[in-house]
């Protein structure tokens, strides 16, 4: 082996380490970074859930609010209903007497 080879050798070796060495190091923050996120995400669902699960604002208070509401329009669609078919009965006897 020629001695004009060995300052190449050093050059490519320390390269090589280097990039290994980079590797690793960009592994290594890629799990702290992966790690961290998982548990900012988490937190953010845990809370999401808890706004959901609000008894006051919650999803449960919205079912509750649109079947109350949902019971209310058909008290009045029957009651105006009703109050239709009454008119409906007092316009027919009222032309009747008329004739």
């Amino acid at each position: 082996m020629e001695m004009s080879l060995v300052p190449v050798w050093i050059t490519s070796t320390a390269s090589a380490v280097g990039v290994i060495y980079a590797i690793v190091r960009n592994g290594n923050r890629g799990k702290k970074q992966d790690e961290k996120l998982k548990t900012e995400l988490s937190m953010e669902i845990k809370a999401i859930k808890a706004q959901l699960d609000d008894p006051e604002n919650g999803l449960g208070c919205i079912k509750k609010c649109l079947d109350s509401q949902r019971l209310h329009c058909a008290e009045i669609s029957t009651k105006i209903e009703a109050q239709t078919n009454t008119n409906a009965q007092e316009i027919a006897l009222l032309r009747k007497g008329k004739q």
